[in-house]
Order: C-alpha cells, then sequence, then structure tokens
C-alpha cells in the first residue's frame, strides 16, 4: 500500500493552523485596541488646549475669564456649560465633546481659579493613567457642580 497518494490534511495539522490564526487575530485586536485609545486620548488633549486657547481669547477681549473664581464646573453639559460654551462661541465656533462620554458627567471640565488675574485650568479624563500630564484634580474635593467624585488625570493651568 502507497501512502504518498494520501491526500488532505490530519486533524492535528488543522487544528495547529487554527491556533496560530486565532494567536495572530488576539494579537492584532490587541492593537487596534491600544490604538484606538491612544487616538481618543489624542482627541481629548486637543480639546483641552483649543478650551483653553478660546479661554484665553476671551480674557484678552474681556479682562476677565468666563465664570467668576472659584467657578467650577463641566464644559458641555447643564445649564453651566451652555452658559460657558456661548462665552466662548466667538473665539471657539464648537467646543468638542469627550470621544466616549459625550456629553455626560465628567467630560471636560472647567475651574476659574481667580477671574482677574485669568488663572484657569481645564480638565479631561483620559483611558490611560499615563498620560505625560501628572496634574490631576480632583473635581469633588473642589466642589465643582456636576462632577462630584470624579478625579480628572489630565488638566492644562493657565
Amino acid at each position: 500500500m502507497n501512502h504518498s497518494l494520501r491526500k488532505g490534511f490530519t486533524l492535528i495539522e488543522l487544528l495547529v493552523v487554527i491556533a496560530i490564526i486565532a494567536l495572530i487575530a488576539t494579537i492584532v485586536v490587541g492593537y487596534v485596541n491600544q490604538s484606538t485609545s491612544r487616538g481618543r486620548n489624542t482627541r481629548r488633549a486637543t480639546n483641552v488646549d483649543q478650551i483653553v486657547k478660546a479661554v484665553n481669547l476671551y480674557y484678552s477681549s474681556v479682562g476677565s475669564l468666563p465664570e467668576v473664581s472659584g467657578w467650577c464646573n463641566t464644559v458641555s453639559n447643564g445649564a453651566f456649560g451652555t452658559d460657558f460654551q456661548t462665552k466662548i462661541q466667538p473665539y471657539m465656533k464648537t467646543v468638542q465633546l469627550d470621544p466616549t462620554l459625550g456629553g455626560a458627567t465628567g467630560d471636560y471640565l472647567f475651574y476659574s481659579i481667580s477671574s482677574g488675574a485669568g488663572q484657569f485650568k481645564v480638565c479631561a479624563t483620559m483611558e490611560a493613567p499615563n498620560t505625560g500630564n501628572n496634574n490631576s484634580f480632583n473635581a469633588g474635593a473642589a466642589g465643582c457642580g456636576g462632577a462630584t467624585g470624579i478625579t480628572y488625570n489630565y488638566c492644562l493651568n493657565q
């Protein structure tokens, strides 16, 4: 009997190929998820930077910040967020929402430290704890309306 005429694959060979394909797929999905998370964090950092620039332009024109000293609230939701957006609208047409929160509580935060001196901070919550910005802010401890209990891990101070 000649075994060289046998056609097809054995069950072991098929299982090995399937295992290799599953391993490669797992690695690729991990990289795609990581890249997506980094992309959202980059978008958040860009949005925070744009809000800071708009507030600085507002301060240069008006001589004070959009809100009084000690004012602290989320930027994109509720009556306070709408009022804030209206004030900076001439300098920033649309305040972009957080890619995952999209206007829900915990979105970007504006904290007016000193309105007359132009000192403020704008914060976001990044998905990765190591964002290269070690400036975190506990909104609940500061008494920020609409953001109680949220600690933002990315802030820009002015």
